[in-house]
């Protein structure tokens, strides 16, 4: 929540103030409002106090606050926003700290509220060019290099090419390189017992600085669990900012042996472990990213009693908390359809739950090694929604898996009528591959204009309600993908079905049909609908019926969008 100290001179200026506070109070933003009204004490103090927070705002004459702010302003990247508007609030303006404090964009905010005008004066802003100090607070990086910005910001304003690296290391890529970093690295290490303060400092920034990696974009510093009063290392976190993280060394060893850790005897010896720096950094970067998006950047580096080793981690993709739910479409079932969020959310899940038959293509593509399986049954739909809300009212982040796609005849919506009333649950749908879009694909291209999708299965919606939609889907000239279009249980669906499409539809369809979409024992065929080979076609067959549009090319079966070609 971001802290802005508003003061005020007069009567009308008072009236503003508690005008904009209440106002600002209401916006998403949750900003943490401070008033005052002609202090009675220094306006320095109070000034020197408003600058420990997020922006300060005078209304008033500029030239109050000019002299009020001048002894407390130090950079660029530390002053807060600091903004002057008048009594009326026609002019708000930033005096300080416009792009990466935010003033020029919390005036837009204000103006808008008193319906003033924002003065911005930043050449950048009043000439619509690229402000990069603003990109990369919106982003979350730091700059490096500040000195550049005016040169970069120069060069732009020219229409030059400029260079800008967006990075952990500290890499030039044109003479004048603007260096961003963000937080998505984790310092892993060690030292001897009472190492000096001074000698363990200055080995640790020499291993960075030799690495030419970024202090900045250090979150974290990771340890061994009896380190924890380690003078040295304590007092390295606190100056740079850096969370403390500490772990037992049963801890450290349950991590896999994948990310190549180096191996001491002696290091065993003293702390019931390996490798300390390593497996620290390791672990603290799985704990705030997804262990596939973690590596190892830098080994263990050692000299003067101390170790150090650098894990890397995705900051965009962060773990999600407990009491968290995700239904997963997995596509058809082949490693390369299933989609990165797809991934992530199996990689972040504690339990994974679903269908037999999905679950088990689930573990035939995505690694679940170390999280709770369980499996169900058909027609078990309403007891897995329901097991899988208790499983995260419990805490656990579940996952529960969909053939397909998670929303097309898959179990989104009833986890989501399941959870009404648990608010306090976090759902999220992840959308998959499904079987219209991976079998056209396989195909050639069938569904290139207006195409309805219809179950034949007759279990939850009366086969009446499913014939009556295929006649009206013939009736329109669109192309038809059919999903459960056969079996034991109901074999004559499709009969029907193509029956009534033939009396709604004009000479014989081009159609086709796959089955196995995407997974061992994929067969694909192209025919007319009076050469529909029924015997062949079953449960995991998906059925296209083509519109008049629709022509074998080549082998592959077409609809034609109207291109004139």
């Amino acid at each position: 929540m971001k802290k802005i100290s508003i003061i005020s001179f007069t009567d009308r200026g008072g009236e503003l103030n508690r005008s904009i506070s209440g106002r600002l109070r209401e916006l998403p933003e949750k900003y943490d409002i401070e008033m005052s009204f002609s202090p009675a004490g220094d306006l320095f103090k109070w000034t020197e106090k408003a600058f420990k927070g997020d922006a300060v705002i005078f209304i008033g004459a500029a030239g109050i606050a000019v002299r009020a702010i001048a002894p407390f302003i130090r950079a660029k990247d530390k002053d807060p926003a600091v903004i002057v508007m008048d009594e009326k609030g026609k002019h708000v303006i930033p005096v300080l700290s416009g792009h990466i404090g935010g003033a020029n964009r919390l005036s837009e905010i204000i103006a808008s509220l008193t319906g003033g005008e924002a003065v911005i004066t930043t050449a950048t802003d009043i000439n619509g060019v690229f402000a990069v100090d603003s990109f990369a607070v919106e982003k979350g990086y730091t700059i490096e290099n500040k000195e550049r910005i005016k040169d970069v910001s120069s060069a732009l304003l020219d229409s030059k090419e400029v260079g800008i690296s967006v990075s952990p290391y500290l890499t030039d890529i044109f003479p004048k390189t603007l260096k961003l970093t963000k937080k998505c690295l984790v310092l892993g290490t060690g030292c001897r017992k009472n190492t000096e303060y001074e000698v363990y400092k200055a080995f640790i920034l020499d291993f960075l600085r030799e690495k030419n990696l970024s202090l900045s974009a250090l979150s974290d510093l990771a340890t061994i669990d009896i380190k924890r009063d380690e003078e040295a290392i304590v007092r390295f976190a606190d100056e740079y900012g850096l969370k403390l993280s500490l772990y037992s060394a049963g801890e450290l060893k349950e991590l896999p042996d994948s990310f190549g850790f180096s191996v001491s005897e002696f290091v065993e010896n003293e702390t019931g472990v390996s490798n300390v720096c390593e497996r620290s950094a390791v672990k603290r970067a799985t704990e705030l990213s997804l262990s596939h998006r973690v590596s190892l950047l830098e080994k263990k580096h050692a000299g003067k009693g101390i170790t150090a080793a650098v894990a890397v981690y995705d900051p965009e993709r962060p773990k999600k908390p407990g009491k968290h739910i995700s239904v997963v479409g997995i596509g058809p079932g082949n490693s390369g359809c299933l989609t990165e969020d797809a991934r992530d959310a199996l990689e972040n899940a504690d339990t994974v739950i679903g269908y037999r038959v999905y679950v088990e293509l689930a573990e035939s593509i995505a690694d679940l090694s170390g999280k709770e399986v369980i499996p169900s049954e058909m027609r078990e739909e309403r007891e897995r929604c329901e097991r899988a809300r208790d499983l995260a009212e419990k805490g656990k982040r579940v996952a529960m898996v969909c053939s397909g796609d998670s929303g097309i005849y898959g179990m989104a919506g009833l986890l989501l009528e399941v959870c009404k009333g648990h608010e306090d649950i976090d759902t999220e749908i992840i959308p998959g591959i499904t079987a219209a879009l991976g079998g056209a694909a396989i195909l050639g291209a069938p569904l290139t204009n207006d195409f309805a999708v219809i179950s034949l299965s007759d279990h939850l919606t009366p086969m009446d309600t499913i014939l009556k939609r295929v006649k009206y889907a013939a009736e329109g000239d669109m192309t038809m993908v059919l999903y459960n279009p056969k079996s034991r249980m109901r074999p004559d669906n499709l009969s029907r079905a193509c029956e009534l499409i033939k009396e709604s539809v004009k000479g014989d369809p081009v159609c086709g049909y796959v089955k196995n979409i995407g997974r061992e024992g994929q067969v694909s065929k192209v025919f007319t609908l009076g050469e529909m080979p029924f015997q062949e076609i079953d449960m995991f067959t998906t059925v296209f019926i083509g519109n008049s549009d629709t022509e074998i090319i080549s082998g592959k079966m077409v609809t034609k969008r109207g291109y004139g070609l």
